[in-house]
């Protein structure tokens, strides 16, 4: 049984299935654990950090529960996997640092509760960057590099390198991640699936470790803009009542990951042209296939961009972290013994520089600061959504990366634009270079219009059938 993607399944048919008693939880679960025995190790994929021992009981309660003719919810039995930085009450929750391996916490973050209320079981643990502060690649304390799922000596993206990596390679259906700044989009985007950023503030981050208030989102990494819409849904009710119209679109596509000044990232940028051409073919299908009118925004630069809508600064990270730590209920050790984010670094893989950034900024924090970043982002989401109103844009397209993953790099083009303006983002497959490495595309919609983001991703995917 090769590692494969879920993408000839996805996630809503094997629910189906487990749902009408045409398979059981109990066997997908054990097919998923089998493949994460025979290849995160073996393939240097290194995408797992904690795996839940009550999986398969769980799973076997949940078909007996159904052979009861109980109703349980519409992830029925469907195992997932969790970023490393998402609580879960049954595995620590380390966001990679090896002082915090065993801070298992006694209940669920906001989102996992959810999922898990939705019937679907938490399988394991994906490794991340550490403190999801990487975003081009994913390494930490705890688990070490994670491999691209299409060669593992290359990087898998980060900082939720390890729920992409880990979904390509069939572990499980789906899992969640956190963006802060391409750390959901990059990770698909090199492993040819989808990944979706919600509008900031829209899903709930109570019980994920944070990195930026202002900025930090959970979304969703899937084979299928269908499954990630099924799971988005279940984060965010509120995506069921938004109308939305799929007629008289416009749309803009963006060059900026092609315009980068300097010298490229990686040795081999011979692919940096088929990269170009594939995400120009879809973005041309996409507008095609919706009949979408085309709007050029010749004064939307990258500087222009960055000079109008900065994004909030990383003041009072230590802080944050140990806000999450000393607000947090343990089973493991004594709430006394929890350590400091501050001391927690004197074990950590971040880089000195890194480490003395953020000490550098804790004498900058004060009580108003995450509130002062927080009010930031909500001006940029009303003045983006101003902006594309004033200009009759609905959307706007781009490559997710102008680069395919290299040994140390692979990393997103204009995350920012999401990151700094709170808006929802989908990152959607459009295809392989000759080298057999994945190309994405990103569409963004006005901050809010998530329901619009995630039913244009379905309609790329329809256009490049």
């Amino acid at each position: 049984m090769p590692p494969s993607s879920w993408a000839g399944t996805g996630l809503n048919e094997p629910a189906q299935e487990i749902a009408e008693g045409e398979r059981s939880s109990l066997s997908l679960v054990q097919e998923c654990l089998q493949r994460i025995k025979d290849f995160d190790v073996s393939r240097r994929f290194n995408a797992i950090i904690d795996i839940n021992k009550d999986a398969l009981v769980q799973a076997g309660a949940i078909d007996e529960r159904l052979a009861q003719g109980k109703q349980i919810g519409p992830l029925a039995g469907v195992p997932f996997i969790v970023k490393a930085n998402i609580g879960t009450s049954e595995l620590p929750n380390s966001s990679g640092n090896l002082s915090l391996a065993k801070m298992q916490p006694t209940y669920d973050s906001d989102a996992v509760r959810v999922l898990r209320e939705a019937g679907a079981i938490v399988l394991a643990t994906a490794n991340t960057s550490e403190y999801a502060w990487h975003g081009t690649f994913t390494h930490f304390t705890v688990g070490g590099t994670t491999g691209n799922f299409f060669d593992s000596l290359l990087s898998a993206s980060g900082s939720s390198g390890g729920s992409a990596v880990a979904v390509a390679a069939g572990y499980a259906p789906f899992a969640l991640g956190t963006d802060t700044c391409g750390s959901i989009t990059g990770p698909a985007a090199h492993a040819s699936l989808v990944g979706f950023r919600p509008t900031h503030g829209s899903v709930s981050t109570d019980g994920v470790i944070p990195l930026s208030a202002a900025q930090d989102a959970v979304g969703v990494i899937a084979s299928t803009a269908h499954d990630t819409c099924t799971v988005a849904r279940l984060l965010n009710p509120a995506l069921g009542n938004q109308d939305i119209k799929t007629t008289g679109l416009t749309g803009t596509f963006l060059t900026w990951p092609f315009e980068t000044v300097g010298a490229p990232r990686t040795q081999h940028r011979q692919d940096k042209a088929e990269v170009r051409q594939l995400v120009e073919r879809a973005a041309t299908l996409l507008f095609e296939n919706i009949q979408a009118g085309h709007q050029e925004l010749p004064e939307l630069t990258r500087i222009d961009f960055a000079h109008h809508f900065s994004g909030s600064d990383f003041t009072g990270i230590t802080h944050g972290i140990d806000g999450y730590l000393h607000n947090t209920s343990f089973r493991a050790p004594d709430q006394n013994t929890i350590p400091t984010c501050v001391q927690t670094l004197k074990k950590s893989t971040l880089s000195d520089e890194t480490v003395a950034n953020w000490r550098s900024h804790d004498a900058e924090y004060d009580a108003s600061t995450i509130d002062a970043n927080k009010r930031k982002t909500a001006d940029n989401k009303h003045r983006f959504s101003e902006y594309l109103a004033e200009n009759q844009v609905d959307f706007l397209v781009f490559a997710t990366s102008a680069e395919t993953a290299s040994k140390n790099w692979a990393g997103t083009a204009a995350a920012d634009i999401s990151a700094n303006t709170g808006s929802p983002s989908v990152q959607i497959p459009v295809g392989f270079t000759t080298a057999g490495l994945p190309v994405g595309i990103t569409i963004v919609t006005r901050p809010e219009y998530d329901t619009l983001a995630l039913w244009l991703g379905e309609m790329m995917e329809r256009a490049l059938i």
